[in-house]
Order: structure tokens, then C-alpha cells, then sequence
């Protein structure tokens, strides 16, 4: 239970909200700084404590690591229940060389009302952004609706994915692409079986992204550039930009093809996975080049095994003193004890020192008195009948109980010699 608890520590922020998580940045392997970054904020049991927050998610806010500054969101799903959450965190910068870079999740607010909008984490050069969430499968951040025959998987890459079976999403007046101006496409997919041919973008005649075979080809006009080698049945991201006459191929951030490309423009509607089989998630669309190091990053921080997020399962000043971003769980449970279970618990350690202790002395106690027995029960079956009442002479057995017990009897007999008693028969009588 301690896992999913919440230090409920006062608020930097706002103390309206007592409820705040840190959550650390590393952009380790990312080459330059980008701006205006989307980062995924992936919440479940094992680093959120669903049930001190409304069961919308509404009082769920982010704030800088100036702990004063709100940073617009999106809540993509958000399912109490289930302790499932897909938020959306514009980040004004992510850095590889801010190695301390951090911000914060607050709730814990019952009165709250939740400010997530899909508008405000997609920057001004995206044209066209789904999610492909249940609830809006078919509309794009900016609220535009697309139109086909897509249905939805729930156990997705990044909450619900769409699911493509040999017909295509069609997004109508989509901007018109220019090779010389910019431009950047990008999705996830996860196609069902390979070899397989099928369209992920087309837009008229001069722009087609195609999948052949296992090979991913783009076409801009009479230009093909190919490469790369897709995998069937595993999630993957598929990105190519143009910007001047030259085109780049992506395959998980790698860069697999390159190549010039005429200055060709296109206008109208844009088809997505005709004759697709297979998923799709996260798509999106921009009217400027996106750089490598911007495509590595989304790689990087939307895959199921991104570390570019580390969110402390505790409260955040805690959880930066101790070094690695973790709850001092022990100290919790402590925190929680209330005076009177304090002092029992109290006074039960020292019963179990105090039984240690006895339990040990005995110990003790048994093995000197056995090894004094053995000794002088050796030295009495090796003597003669004579030699029973002289036992005593510098006998050395302080612990033996058979030699006290004879030391006794000795005393008897002796008593009976002294009285007059038959002196003849002491030892047999001893004996």
C-alpha cells in the first residue's frame, strides 16, 4: 500500500493542491535543445496514487520546476478505475544539459475543474495531430474530423491506437505540402503482417509514403527514395521531412534514407493507410522541418520503454533528498503511527531486546553446565571405588549441576562418618 502513497506535504505551488509529484527530465542522447516540446506523461499504479485524485482527473495540474509557472496539458485518457493515465505536457524546453531539469504534478483539489485543452501542446506549425483516443478516434487536436472506416484498439501504443483494415482515413483541406518550404510527417505503426503494400500518406500524385514489402519508400513526384527495414507485429516510428529540394527517411529515430527531391507541391486531401493492415497511433503533420535530434526526441519520450520521464512516487522535496527520486517509505510508515501505537510499538522492542537477552544467557548457561558434566563424569567413571570421596581435590567444575550433586552426598557421608556411621560402606553408599 505504501507504494502508491502520496506525501500530502504542504504545496509549493498552491496549497489548495496537497498532492505533488516530481517528475525528472533526462534528455541524455538528445543533441540539441528542443523548444516547445510535447512530452508524454504516463501515469499508473505503480508511480500515482488514483485515489487521491478526482476520478476525471481534473485537479491534475503541472507547474515549472520554479514551482510557480503552469505548463499547458492535454489529458489524452485519464481512467481512475483502472489507474491508467495518457497526459500531454507542453514543455517550453527540454535540454541534455540541464541535468537537473524537473517539473511538477500536483492534486489532491476535489473543487477543481480541469484546464486540459488539446489546442494548447500543438505548436503553430502543426497542421494536423491525432491521437486516435476512443472518445475522439476520429477528430484532430485542432477539432477538425476526419472520415473512413478505422476502428479503435484500447490496448494501444499510447492509450487507444486506431486499427487499419485495407481502407484509409481521409483528412480533408489538409495544407498544401511544398518541398522548398518544409515539411515533416510522422506516426507510429504496428503493422499485422509483413511483407505487405500499403500507402501511410498520400496526398495526390506527388506525395505517397509507401510500405513495400518491408521496405519503407517515399515518392515525391518522379523521385523514390527507400530504406530502412520494418518489423512486423512491433510498434515502430515512421518519419520523413522535405525542406529544399532534399527529403530524409526515419525509422526510429534513425535516419534510413536520403535523397533529393524536386521542388513539388501538393494540395487537397490527404489518404492515411490505404491498404493498410495493421495500427496506427500519433500522427502528425507539420508545415515546417522538423530536425533529427526532434525526431529522435519523440521516439524517446512516446515509445513504451522511454526513460526521457522518471516520476518520484512521492512527494517531490522528499524525493529530491533522497537522491534518486524515490519515497522514503519507511519514514511514511512511521509519519503515520500515532502516539499511543508509537509506544507500543516501543515497548515491544524492548521486550524483544529483553527476551534476546534471557534467551541467550541460558543458551549460555546450558553448554557450561553440559561441558562441566561431561568433564566430571568423565574423572568419576574412570575412578576406583577408593577414589569416590576424594573427588572433590582440586576439582575445577563450577558449572557441572552432577558434580554439585555429588559434592551434596560427599557432605552426608561425611556427616555420617563424623556421627559414627559405618565408614565401610560410604563409598558403595555413594556410589
Amino acid at each position: 500500500i505504501l507504494v502508491f502513497i502520496c506525501s500530502q506535504a504542504n504545496a509549493e505551488w498552491n496549497k489548495d493542491w496537497p498532492g505533488r509529484n516530481k517528475i525528472s527530465v533526462d534528455a541524455a542522447g538528445i543533441a540539441e535543445p528542443i523548444a516547445n516540446a510535447p512530452v508524454l506523461v504516463r501515469l499508473h499504479s505503480g508511480n500515482f496514487d488514483f485515489t487521491s485524485v478526482n476520478i476525471d482527473g481534473g485537479d491534475v495540474r503541472f507547474v515549472a520546476a520554479d514551482d510557480k509557472t503552469e505548463l499547458k496539458f492535454y489529458i489524452e485518457k485519464f481512467d481512475a478505475v483502472n489507474e491508467l493515465a495518457i497526459i500531454w505536457v507542453h514543455l517550453p524546453s527540454v535540454n541534455a544539459a540541464d541535468k537537473d531539469a524537473h517539473f511538477w504534478l500536483y492534486s489532491g483539489n476535489e473543487a477543481a475543474v480541469t484546464t486540459s485543452d488539446s489546442k494548447v501542446v500543438r505548436d503553430a506549425n502543426i497542421v494536423a495531430n491525432l491521437h486516435f483516443a476512443e472518445k475522439t478516434l476520429l477528430t484532430d487536436s485542432s477539432g477538425a474530423v476526419a472520415t473512413g472506416k478505422i476502428t479503435v484498439q484500447k490496448a494501444g501504443l499510447i492509450g487507444e491506437s486506431a486499427v487499419f483494415n485495407d481502407e484509409p482515413l481521409t483528412l480533408a483541406e489538409t495544407p498544401a505540402i511544398s518541398a522548398s518550404a518544409g515539411f515533416t510527417w510522422s506516426a507510429w505503426i504496428k503493422p499485422a503482417s509483413l511483407p505487405q503494400t500499403a500507402s501511410l500518406f498520400k496526398q495526390t500524385d506527388n506525395f505517397n509514403l509507401i510500405i513495400d514489402a518491408q521496405k519503407l519508400t517515399l515518392t515525391v513526384a518522379d523521385k523514390v527514395i527507400s530504406g530502412g527495414e520494418l518489423k512486423p507485429t512491433v510498434w515502430q516510428h515512421v518519419a520523413f521531412t522535405i525542406n529544399a529540394g532534399k527529403a530524409v527517411l526515419y525509422i526510429n529515430g534513425a535516419e534510413v534514407g536520403t535523397g533529393d527531391v524536386e521542388d513539388a507541391a501538393a494540395t487537397g486531401s490527404v489518404d492515411i493507410g490505404e491498404a493498410f493492415l495493421g495500427e496506427l497511433d500519433e500522427l502528425t503533420i507539420a508545415n515546417t522541418v522538423r530536425s533529427a535530434s526532434y525526431i529522435k526526441f519523440l521516439v524517446s519520450s512516446q515509445g513504451v520503454d522511454s526513460a526521457l520521464l522518471n516520476i518520484a512516487a512521492g512527494e517531490g522535496e522528499e524525493a529530491e533528498e533522497e537522491g534518486e527520486g524515490e519515497a522514503n517509505y519507511l519514514k511514511i510508515l512511521i509519519d503515520s503511527l500515532t502516539l499511543d501505537a508509537k509506544i507500543v510499538i516501543g515497548i515491544l522492542a524492548i521486550m524483544f531486546v529483553i527476551s534476546v537477552w534471557v534467551m541467550w544467557t541460558k543458551a549460555m548457561l546450558v553448554a557450561r553446565t553440559d561441558k562441566d558434566n561431561k568433564k566430571f563424569l568423565a574423572r568419576f567413571q574412570k575412578s576406583s571405588a577408593g577414589d569416590l570421596l576424594e573427588l572433590d581435590k582440586g576439582a575445577k567444575y563450577p558449572h557441572s549441576n552432577l558434580y554439585k550433586l555429588y559434592l551434596a552426598g560427599l557432605r552426608e557421608m561425611k556427616k555420617r562418618q563424623h556421627a559414627g556411621g559405618y565408614h565401610e560402606h560410604a563409598a558403595q553408599e555413594l556410589e
